[in-house]
């Protein structure tokens, strides 16, 4: 099978970052014995500079699989205007090439966003004859009208309304959805064909880098006291992240005299700063709470590995499904303290797994943080602690049912 893949924003093979969900697809997909050839941008939405596109073709074309780059201009932010200009610059190349001489093949997998590629790729599938699937990986616009200033939603429309039609004609083309949580999936209802397939396919987690990368505390020079329990926050310091959520939880196991609880926050972004000054005006900063920054995978998955819950701390507006920093405490074994309803609720709750709290419990998010810590001790190497269900989380596993999937699609 002739398999072309659409996605700007993951990491490449021959770049410093893990191996990620699309590089782990082609992987799997080359070593199936399927063509495969990955068109992106030149410039990295992680890295934010200009990729080393020799370097990264090499490393590709020893794996098995073919890479298309497209120029697009840099951007600096994950939400700015740059951005935008990036994807329509890069869209338009990209369309160039297939309308003069790129085939497709039998099927073309695309992320969404952005929208405007993603119907850009619709066409150019349903110009070949090839089958189209759209992997739903977040809800744009509505992300980017979450960012929008107060008082001027009647401009929405104006400004957002090419990028939401986009997305709807993409659905609509698509002969297969599949997403990275339910919710993804369920939100193209509206627009996807009845005869349409579905799939849910999550980002996962890559369960044996993660226990490669686990390391004693003495080796990344870390100490956790004896009796010391530890509640692990990681991911990105963003507007999703609810401070007060952690201020306030750790302010009253504090009042409650749990001097033996400590958090972990490893992760850095905008945010930080401010909640480093909401921690330091409770005089919790360095106390309580411990906010190391950016860490290597090493030693974040070392941490996790040590801790004993899991929060996720998110805002109800955030509308993210299925938070993609779970997969890492799942790997952990950790039980998960969350805020966030949906299917995650329902996983947590069906596996036993964690407890959901609304984060303006205050009170009963400390009372679930304290019930999770009272669970009996358990290995302290996450293979021998996790629960056969997290393998469904498995990265390598869940490539292997996209292979299986678009196999039997096409």
């Amino acid at each position: 099978m002739k398999i072309a893949v659409v996605n700007l924003f993951d990491p490449l093979p021959g770049e410093d970052a893990r191996e990620a969900r699309y590089a782990t697809f082609c992987r799997a997909l080359s070593e199936a014995g399927h063509t495969v050839t990955w068109y992106t941008s030149d410039f990295s939405h992680l890295f934010k500079e200009r990729r080393d596109t020799r370097a990264i073709q090499t490393a590709a074309e020893k794996i098995g699989y073919h890479i298309v780059f497209a120029q697009g201009q840099a951007y600096r932010k994950n939400v700015c205007p740059g951005r935008l200009r990036n994807h329509r610059q890069v869209t338009r190349q990209l369309e160039h090439v297939w309308s003069h001489r790129a085939d497709p093949g039998d099927v073309v997998l695309v992320s969404l966003p952005p929208p405007g590629l993603a119907e850009a790729a619709a066409c150019w599938a349903r110009g070949t004859g090839a089958k189209l699937v759209l992997d739903v990986q977040d809800l744009w616009p509505e992300t980017f009208e979450r960012f929008w200033p107060f008082g001027f939603g009647w401009l929405h429309g104006l400004v957002f309304g090419g990028m939401r039609r986009a997305s709807h004609r993409s659905c609509q083309k698509a002969d297969a959805v599949i997403g990275v949580a339910e919710g993804y999936v369920r939100h193209s209802d509206r627009w996807r064909r009845p005869d349409a397939l579905t799939a849910v396919l999550h980002l996962g987690v890559d369960l044996a880098a993660f226990d490669r990368a686990v390391q004693p505390l003495e080796i990344i020079s870390v100490q956790k006291s004896a009796g010391e329990k530890w509640i692990f926050v990681s991911g990105s310091l963003g507007a999703y992240v609810d401070q007060e959520v952690i201020v306030r939880l750790m302010d009253v196991l504090r009042q409650r005299g749990r001097n033996d609880v400590r958090m972990i926050i490893v992760g850095s972004g905008p945010a930080e700063a401010a909640l480093r000054n909401r921690l330091r005006q409770k005089g919790l900063l360095d106390t309580s709470v411990r906010v190391m920054g950016r860490v290597s995978y090493e030693t974040y998955a070392s941490l996790a590995a040590a801790s004993d819950i899991g929060l996720l701390p998110l805002k109800p507006e955030a509308h993210v499904f299925f938070p993609n920093r779970v997969f890492q405490y799942f790997a952990a074994g950790l039980p998960v303290l969350g805020t966030v309803g949906g299917e995650l609720a329902n996983v947590l709750a069906e596996h036993h797994a964690g407890r959901t709290v609304s984060p303006t419990d205050t009170a009963g998010l400390a009372d679930a943080a304290e019930a999770l810590l009272e669970r009996p001790s358990f290995p302290t190497i996450p293979a021998q602690r996790r629960e056969r269900w997290v393998d469904d989380y498995d990265r390598q596993n869940i490539a292997e049912r996209l292979r299986v999937f678009l196999e039997e699609f096409s």
